[in-house]
C-alpha cells in the first residue's frame, strides 16, 4: 500500500516516506488534532500471520527498552 504525498488518512496528511520493510511502510505525517509531525505505518498487501507475531513480538521488545521494569 504505497501512498502519495498529500493523501489525508483520518486526521493525518502524509508528508513523505520515510521507510520500506519486509511488514510495511512507514511515512512521515502530520497530526492535524494536536498539529505535530508523526509516523504513520501501513502494513503491506500480503501481510500474513507470522509476520504480526514477528511484529508483536518486536513492539514487548521496544517498550522493554524505552520503559524498563
Amino acid at each position: 500500500m504505497t501512498l502519495i504525498t498529500g493523501t489525508k488518512l483520518g486526521p493525518y496528511e502524509i508528508l513523505s516516506p520515510l521507510g520500506a520493510g519486509g511488514m510495511g511502510e512507514v511515512y512521515r505525517a502530520n497530526d492535524f488534532l494536536d498539529n505535530a509531525i508523526k509516523s504513520i505505518g501501513c502494513y503491506l498487501d500480503q501481510f500474513n500471520v507470522q509476520k504480526l507475531v514477528l511484529y508483536l513480538l518486536f513492539q514487548k521488545l521496544r517498550i522493554r527498552l524505552f520503559h524498563p521494569v
